[in-house]
């Protein structure tokens, strides 16, 4: 098949060649997700894999799923130190976007309890522990 066959803007679904779409197995067309929203394909992506999980049985104790992710469709930066949260409030300003931003964390970092933070691997000459 050659890309002109399948690749046309103009054509609606009615009016594609015949053949076009009979090599192409379960493909769905989401109304309600348009083609350049990444975020609401990705949470699509997520919701089908939690879908399988849910039908075989292994969320029980699982949060309950929600339409968004805790920090929504918005816009997530994470620095490696303290400096990013001036630079952020700059560049901010440099958009023109006033909405601001939400503090998540802390300012220090600190792996969960339930984290191995014990490196499996072995230190040798060199390279100390």
């Amino acid at each position: 098949m050659r890309a002109r066959e399948f690749i046309n803007e103009q054509l609606t679904l009615e009016k594609l060649p015949a053949g076009t779409i009979d090599p192409v197995q379960n493909m769905y067309i989401i109304p309600d997700i348009r083609n350049n929203d990444s975020y609401q394909a990705y949470r699509l992506g997520l919701a089908i894999a939690r879908a399988r999980a849910d039908a075989g049985g292994v969320t029980d104790g699982w949060e309950p799923w929600t339409e968004q992710s805790a920090f929504g469709q918005n816009a997530v930066i994470m620095g490696i130190d303290n400096n990013v949260d001036k630079l952020i409030d700059t560049a901010l300003k440099m958009q023109g976007l006033t909405g601001g931003k939400i503090g998540v964390g802390s300012k220090h970092s600190h792996e969960p309890d339930h984290t191995n933070i014990k490196s499996p691997v072995t230190g040798f000459k060199g390279y100390p522990r």
